[in-house]
């Protein structure tokens, strides 16, 4: 972890159209290394300069940034660091597909994720499958975990009225307390810089609202992360303006400080989801840019909340 730095090659995959540069490192778990807005000339997710491994997550090797899948077990995908299958496909009308897939020992279930971005989309998709293959039902985990550049100013925004807000009291213990959006323990929440010390949020979206998380800088440019209603948790993780959070920020991402807004098909991370026996679940995700009144959105909180849905896409769209 602690050697000095070398030059390594990773074979990648990219899909691009007019609009957007996705490029993805199957070797690396299928990490979604960068998401690049042509029109805008900017990065929609956080692109590290260097690849850092840390001591971190359940196979002892995280790196920081981009976008990871979590699937099976909870945590930090034990895959991150190890090659997925990964093949080339086409959807109905000829556009390319990428596709990656894996076999989980932790349940015996499999993944599929589906990447496309097609022509005139202003947004790259992933369509994403896990399968219960056994007559037996099993404990699932799924979170899709999104690094975004913190700056000053810039505000998460979800359709909630309250959270659940994780404590971290000890290495081995959690504090959980459901608490209101978006002023709660003496902050605005909603703002990432705003946190001394590492902290997660758990928003509590109801389940007719329409699932989406964006993260909006102070020029009112930003990212928009939407998906079906499966992946219903929406999260924000901070390491926080202490010396420690900024000092593990220094250590995984020199290129700068960063945040990660997740979904996921439960609430919170805490918990796995009953899989029936012989099932296979699907959802739809997608991501990118949004351009708003910045001061719609660090305004009321609600006003916020419907500026951000009147930036999205229409719902039929997926």
């Amino acid at each position: 972890y602690a050697g000095a730095a070398e030059l390594q090659t990773f074979q990648t995959v990219v899909l691009e159209n007019e609009f957007l540069k996705a490029e993805f490192i199957p070797a690396l778990g299928g990490r979604l290394w960068s998401l690049y807005d042509k029109e805008a000339g900017r990065d929609l997710i956080y692109r590290n300069s260097e690849l850092r491994i840390g001591n971190l997550a359940i196979r002892n090797a995280w790196f920081a940034g981009g976008i990871e899948w979590n699937f099976g077990r909870r945590g930090h995908d034990a895959l991150t660091c190890r090659p997925l299958f990964t093949a080339v496909t086409k959807d109905d009308d000829g556009n390319p597909v990428l596709r990656m897939y894996e076999y989980s020992r932790d349940r015996n279930a499999t993944r599929q994720m589906d990447f496309s971005l097609p022509p005139g989309s202003k947004y790259l998709f992933a369509r994403m499958r896990i399968v219960n293959p056994n007559r037996y039902v099993i404990p699932m985990y799924w979170w899709s975990n999104i690094a975004v550049a913190e700056t000053p100013g810039e505000r998460i925004i979800v359709p909630a009225s309250s959270t659940f807000s994780n404590t971290y009291v000890s290495e081995a213990e959690h504090s959980m307390c459901k608490a209101p959006l978006p002023f709660n323990e003496g902050i605005d929440c909603t703002y990432p810089v705003n946190y001394w010390s590492v902290k997660d949020h758990f928003f509590n979206i109801p389940e007719n609202e329409r699932k989406f998380e964006l993260a909006v800088f102070e020029d009112g440019y930003g990212l928009a992360y939407c998906s079906t209603a499966r992946l219903k948790g929406r999260k924000l993780f901070v390491w926080g303006q202490c010396p420690g959070g900024q000092h593990w920020q220094q250590r995984l991402a020199p290129a700068g400080n960063y945040l990660e807004i997740q979904g996921g098909l439960t609430h919170s991370q805490l918990e796995n989801l009953p899989m029936p026996p012989l099932t296979a679940w699907e959802w739809l995700e997608a991501y990118g840019a949004v351009r708003v009144d910045y001061r719609d959105i660090s305004g009321e909180w609600n006003h916020a909340v419907d500026t951000a849905k009147k930036a999205l896409p229409p719902q039929s769209f997926f």
